[in-house]
């Protein structure tokens, strides 16, 4: 009788090396999302990626390099696509404006995690002011410079009043982001639930009629 042979299936820690950083980062903003900051274990990051946890620490010296790097690395992804778009759109200011507004919301609504994180960067802030001053510097800013190079656009081509476009990037950003919070937190104490797209075309609706000229 021949002897059966059975396929080999390499551990997840023998791929190849340059897959580790991003799946551990994944793991990582997994982990910090769901249980915060103080109370995630490094080791438990490495169980969900599949590694060791000697190899989470041959790629981040420290938890909190660890979360910075997950942190940095989601909001790169959701932020790169959209700095991409504004670069190449050729239409109008106003359809750019909803088109990534609503890019954002589809985003972090369809993917929970980036909701969590300006939660867990705020609740974490007075013990680790670096990591908020740095989530401050480089995700908040980066967003609010996008959204700004298309207002200044908008007023440019004729189609928004002359205005503060820093307080009106922030007018534009901030209800949108309450609402991420709720959702994240109180919407499942609320039965009527109205955090939801028809929210975000409300808010649309009433800011964009504020800035046309």
């Amino acid at each position: 009788m021949p002897a059966i042979v059975r396929e080999s299936v390499p551990p997840r820690w023998q791929r190849r090396k340059d897959a580790r950083p991003g799946e551990i980062l994944e793991a990582a903003l997994d982990v910090f999302v769901r249980q915060g900051f103080s109370a995630a274990r490094v080791q438990e990051v490495a169980r969900q990626a599949g590694v060791t946890t000697g190899t989470v620490y041959l790629y981040f010296a420290s938890k909190e390099l660890l979360f910075e790097a997950a942190v940095m690395q989601a909001m790169d992804a959701m932020l790169t696509p959209s700095e991409q778009r504004v670069r190449a759109h050729q239409g109008t200011a106003e359809s750019l404006l909803i088109e990534l507004t609503r890019r954002w919301w589809k985003t972090t609504t369809t993917d929970p995690r980036y909701a969590g994180i300006p939660q867990l960067i705020g609740g974490e802030a007075e013990r680790f002011p670096e990591l908020a001053r740095h989530y401050v510097t480089e995700v908040l800013d980066r967003g609010r410079a996008m959204f700004v190079k298309v207002l200044k656009r908008g007023i440019a081509a004729g189609e928004f009043r002359p205005h503060d476009v820093q307080y009106s990037c922030r007018l534009l950003m901030a209800p949108i982001q309450y609402a991420f919070e709720y959702n994240a937190s109180l919407a499942r104490f609320d039965s009527r639930k109205r955090f939801d797209r028809g929210y975000l075309d409300a808010h649309l609706d009433i800011y964009l009629r504020g800035i046309r000229c």
